[in-house]
């Protein structure tokens, strides 16, 4: 076992290309660092247990200043760790206490930034990327699972992003890219071969992705361009695949479980404001899709059961508000909504049923209830204004 630790503080133009402690042929570690800055500081701590080769290399570079960099490696050996900083006061934390971990950031940019890499003992094969290119912005990385890739990139001012691939993750992938103003992203993996995607654009952005223990091959995507939007994705089945796509001041929810391969899609991206959505979906080969381009439109999706669909929802007026829930196997459901301050709740308890609600007037109530193991059909229209219906079918 050895044990090396070397801090520098530079004042000014400072290289350091060799150490007698960097030369040691038992082990083969390796540390690079090069400073040409001013005020920088650099802690590096190599603790060799198996006698695999670790690496080290920080360049804080020409111009820098008060740029701070730590990293310890202290595990099974294997270890890569890469650091440059080009700017003003920022911080860079890696720690590597795993097996054939790879660590690198990047800070270019006006400063003040912060990225934080661990990856924690039992991990292995870990990667873990930050790149960050503007002022204040925090990226944080923690992986203790096996063959997990997480990628941060950012530019803009005072964005966050978290991402945490637990003890149970495997094979899982997160990608998070911010630009703009006071985003935040946070993405959880603990099951295997989860897939996690975030791309936000504008200011002030809020974005979720949870996928559970025991999920397997699960797809999560939320794509935010515009300022104040809400969009969160949880997922604990198999085979799911969830997608939020939404401009400004929109807000939607996608949650998954069961037996898996279920599909659903939330579309606020057309110019439309302070929309809500929200799908839970329970059950196996379940498919929503639901489309808000108008204003302050509520819809609630339910699908408990197996190939239930409701891919054709539409809200392209304002102040609508629909409710669908489906309960059992093999039911559809198809609503328009292109009016304003409409009343839309559809009830499928069974199977087989099939519901097709239009709403094109303003003020309309419309309300279907379907049960039982037959099939049951309906079709309302509404054209007018201030109507009401009301299909109950056992």
């Amino acid at each position: 076992m050895k044990s090396m630790k070397t801090t520098l503080l530079a004042l000014s133009l400072f290289v350091l290309a060799t150490s007698p402690a960097f030369a040691v042929p038992a082990s083969n570690d390796s540390a690079y660092i090069t400073q040409a800055g001013t005020n920088g500081s650099v802690t590096t701590t190599q603790t060799e247990t198996a006698g695999s080769p670790n690496t080290i290399t920080v360049n804080q570079n020409a111009g820098s200043f008060d740029e701070t960099a730590t990293v310890t490696q202290a595990g099974g050996g294997n270890n890569s760790a890469t650091v440059t900083q080009s700017s003003e006061s920022d911080e860079a934390t890696v720690s590597q206490l795993g097996t054939t971990g790879t660590a690198t950031v990047t800070q270019s940019g006006v400063g003040n930034n912060d990225a934080i890499v661990t990856q924690e003992a039992g991990s292995t094969i870990a990667t873990a990327t930050i790149v960050q290119n503007g002022s204040g912005n925090t990226g944080n990385v923690t992986q203790t699972g096996t063959t997990d890739t997480a990628t941060v990139e950012q530019t803009g001012r005072g964005n966050f992003t978290m991402v945490g691939q637990d003890a149970a993750s495997t094979l899982a992938s997160a990608l998070v890219t911010q630009d703009g103003v006071s985003n935040s992203s946070t993405v959880v993996q603990s099951g295997l071969s989860g897939q996690a995607t975030i791309d936000q654009v504008a200011g002030g952005n809020a974005a979720t992705i949870i996928q559970n223990a025991l999920s397997e091959n699960e797809t999560a995507t939320i794509n935010q361009n515009g300022n104040e939007s809400l969009g969160s994705i949880e997922q604990s089945g198999s085979f799911d695949t969830a997608t939020i796509n939404q401009t400004a001041e929109n807000n939607a929810n996608i949650t998954q479980a069961g037996a898996g391969s279920n599909s659903a899609t939330v579309n606020q991206n057309s110019g439309g404001l302070t929309n809500t959505a929200s799908i839970s979906q329970n059950g196996l080969l379940n498919e929503a899709t639901l489309n808000q381009s108008g204003n302050r439109n509520i819809a609630d999706i339910t699908q408990t059961g197996n190939s239930n669909v409701a891919t054709l929802l539409e809200q392209s007026g304002s102040s609508n508000d629909l409710t669908v829930e489906q309960n059992g196997n093999f039911s559809v459901v198809q609503v328009t909504e292109s009016a304003d301050t409409n009343t839309a709740s559809i009830t499928q308890t069974g199977d087989s049923h099939s519901a097709t609600l239009v709403q094109s007037g303003n003020g309309n109530t419309a309300t279907v209830g379907q049960s039982g193991f037959t099939a049951k059909f309906a079709d309302v229209t509404q054209s007018g204004a201030g109507n009401t219906t009301t299909v109950t079918q056992n």
